[in-house]
């Protein structure tokens, strides 16, 4: 690997993904590489290309825990998600467990919208998102989607009468009842209401 330009490991599994600007258009690339202990070899995959991104190079990259969202931004501030879409992870209206590759749109009503940082884990993401024609360029506003089953997320879910010792007691393999009860969950990313700056 040279010239890597950005890098993130998703937790438990391992894999590592990467995007260079070694050649022509490798940053519109991003790699994936996992290690199979077992078998004794390096497995390596194109997990994105100019194509699927619609040609826009990619600025960084963000993954969950296991195959659970896995995220790109763009240098345009656009943002892609790609795996498994429990929780609604992905943001695209979605919460059960098929695989997608989506654009994610913070907010389908303010096209100039764009992501500036993302925080994610397994169940949750919020995005710092910047509106290009706002009064005041510095202004960022939040966004999250995802579980927020503890009220995480900054949202009101009424129903989270629970604790953490509760959820212990509730798991059925992956799942937890209480975790991911769909009233706790946020399909589509939703503004969070705090506004904050930043200094250049």
């Amino acid at each position: 690997m040279k010239n890597i330009k950005a890098i993130d490991i998703a937790e438990y599994d391992s894999q590592l993904f990467f995007t260079t600007t070694e050649a022509a258009d490798s940053d519109r690339i991003l790699h994936g590489i996992y290690t199979d202990n077992l078998l004794n070899e390096i497995n390596t995959w194109i997990a994105a290309d100019v194509d699927a991104l619609n040609g826009e190079k990619i600025r960084g990259v963000k993954l969950g825990v296991e195959s659970t969202g896995r995220f790109i931004i763009t240098e345009n501030g656009n943002l892609y998600g790609f795996g498994i879409q429990r929780y609604g992870i992905l943001g695209n209206g979605i919460i059960d467990e098929g695989w997608n590759y989506t654009k994610i749109l913070m907010d389908e009503n303010r096209p100039d919208l764009q992501v500036q940082e993302l925080s994610v884990n397994k169940r949750s993401a919020c995005a710092s998102v910047k509106d290009q024609k706002a009064e005041d360029p510095n202004k960022l506003e939040l966004y999250c989607w995802g579980s927020s089953s503890f009220g995480q997320l900054g949202f009101d879910n009424n129903d989270n009468d629970f604790t953490y010792g509760d959820v212990s007691t509730k798991w059925d393999e992956a799942k937890n009842e209480l975790l991911d009860k769909p009233s706790c969950l946020e399909s589509k990313p939703k503004k969070v209401l705090t506004d904050f700056t930043f200094d250049d």
